[in-house]
């Protein structure tokens, strides 16, 4: 077995195991109880998505996407950001479906993953054009 084809299984078991995990979330005023990276709207899309998630403390955001491949296609470093709920346009993590060299990736399936303070969750998207 390659090593890409070795981390598109590892990226495939987390986002199973991430879909059907329970998430509990405490009302919008007292903010989440824990960090969850929520499917991503619209899905499938084209050109550009909006990647939603939550977080229970403060935390240094990154959001990985990577091809179906395994192969890291590009990396949204989002900053430190406060606890509390991120899930509209205007707060949710913005991918206009190019890559690190600014070309359009290719129609299929990509993963992305949310890593905040020790924490790293992931799901599944498509792209189609």
């Amino acid at each position: 077995m390659s090593i890409i084809h070795s981390a598109a299984v590892w990226v495939e078991a987390i986002v199973k195991y991430y879909d059907t995990a329970d998430v509990e979330q405490d009302d919008d005023s007292k903010g989440p109880w824990s960090n969850v990276l929520l499917q991503n709207y619209p899905n499938p899309f084209n050109p550009d998505t909006w990647i939603p998630y939550q977080l229970r403390e403060d935390a240094d955001v990154i959001i990985k996407i990577y091809a179906s491949t395994g192969q890291l296609v590009r990396t949204l470093s989002l900053g430190q950001k406060p606890a509390g709920f991120y899930t509209g346009k205007e707060k949710a993590a913005y991918w206009d479906g190019r890559n690190e060299a600014g070309e359009h990736v290719a129609s299929g399936v990509y993963f992305y993953t949310l890593r905040a303070k020790g924490i790293m969750q992931s799901k599944k998207m498509f792209i189609i054009k």
